[in-house]
């Protein structure tokens, strides 16, 4: 798998916790629209993440270090 592919699937479970995070924080200064959008990515976010780490659970790799090919 290539690298900057491994490190974004790895970025979006962080990426969609600090999302959810901010919409949770600062559900009062957001219309309906926006605060059901920024719930929604950040669900797409975390989703694809854990996806991602589950595939890595069952393959034995580490999610951060990058393999080296000979």
């Amino acid at each position: 798998m290539n690298n900057t592919l491994r490190i974004l699937l790895f970025s979006l479970f962080g990426i969609g916790n600090i999302l959810l995070l901010i919409s949770r924080k600062l559900k009062d200064q957001f219309t309906d629209f926006e605060l059901g959008f920024l719930e929604g990515l950040s669900v797409v976010c975390i989703l694809t993440g854990a996806v991602y780490l589950t595939w890595c659970a069952f393959k034995k790799q580490n999610p951060i270090k990058q393999r080296v090919k000979s």
